[in-house]
């Protein structure tokens, strides 16, 4: 769902809504590798998390930006 959420908010048209799905898509690959030992789903998280904070930043968002971080 959030991949899917992804093709319809760019970073371009609609940036907080694409990194608050790109910030939700790395707590579920987040879970995935945890829950099963997923290397890939992991590195899937980080990448996603990265892409987030670009977006969120502690000038711009700090409540959204520290919750990336969390």
């Amino acid at each position: 769902a959030h991949r899917a959420a992804l093709s319809i908010w760019t970073r371009e048209g609609a940036p907080k809504e694409w990194a608050m799905a790109q910030n939700n898509l790395g707590n579920a690959l987040t879970d995935i590798g945890a829950r099963d030992g997923d290397t890939t789903a992991l590195g899937g998280a980080v990448a996603a998390y990265r892409a987030a904070l670009a977006v969120r930043t502690p000038d711009l968002v700090p409540f959204d930006w520290a919750e990336t971080q969390g």
